[in-house]
């Protein structure tokens, strides 16, 4: 296996440890153990689990960071919103497992670069998504378009319990093509007025 499939077997095995039982609570000889490697062998990648949570964070913000920098060149229509919403369900149903990390508000997250940056870019996609002069029932189906990929990926992508009930591990197709098309109906029906 090639050092970068290695790296993102790690980032996997680590990120389904932290998911079931808790970041605070996984340590590398764990980590480890479940890739049946030694830890000198996961050193090698990886100094810490902290440079694992780190190069997961890192990957994902940077997507999403650079969505936004495309959105941002863009005229802030309906159109381009639309394009935005499924290029972001794309991202956030690739790495549903991480999402639902950074949505649990792990305590390795808490006041740390990553969290800042996190909190930074959801200000970002919300600000590419909502017009504040907009009426409130346009800006509410804004941040609905967001919150149903969030949700609607970590319910039925990352294949765990929820706090909306037992999740799913459907096809990530079938997801992303359910939470792009909620999603954007949401933006399409911006400037509609109250449904």
């Amino acid at each position: 296996m090639s050092t970068e499939g290695t790296r993102e077997r790690i980032q996997q095995v680590a990120l389904d440890l932290f998911g079931e039982q808790g970041y605070d609570k996984t340590s590398l000889r764990e980590i480890a153990e479940r890739l049946e490697v030694t830890k000198a062998a996961l050193y090698y990648h990886f100094k810490s689990k902290e440079a694992i949570l780190e190069s997961l964070l890192e990957d994902h913000l940077s997507e999403i960071e650079r969505l936004v920098d495309w959105a941002a060149d863009r005229p802030g229509d309906v159109e381009t919103r639309q394009q935005f919403v499924e290029r972001y369900a794309t991202i956030v149903v690739h790495r549903a497992k991480v999402m639902r990390f950074l949505q649990q508000g792990s305590s390795a997250l808490k006041d740390s670069d990553m969290g800042r940056r996190f909190k930074e870019s959801m200000k970002r996609v919300n600000e590419i998504l909502r017009d504040e002069d907009a009426p409130l029932v346009d800006q509410v189906r804004a941040l609905g378009a967001v919150l149903s990929i969030h949700v609607g990926s970590m319910v039925f992508g990352a294949g765990s319990e929820t706090p909306f009930g037992p999740g799913g591990d459907h096809d990530p197709a079938e997801v992303h093509a359910a939470v792009t098309q909620v999603a954007r109906e949401m933006i399409a029906a911006n400037g509609s007025g109250p449904a």
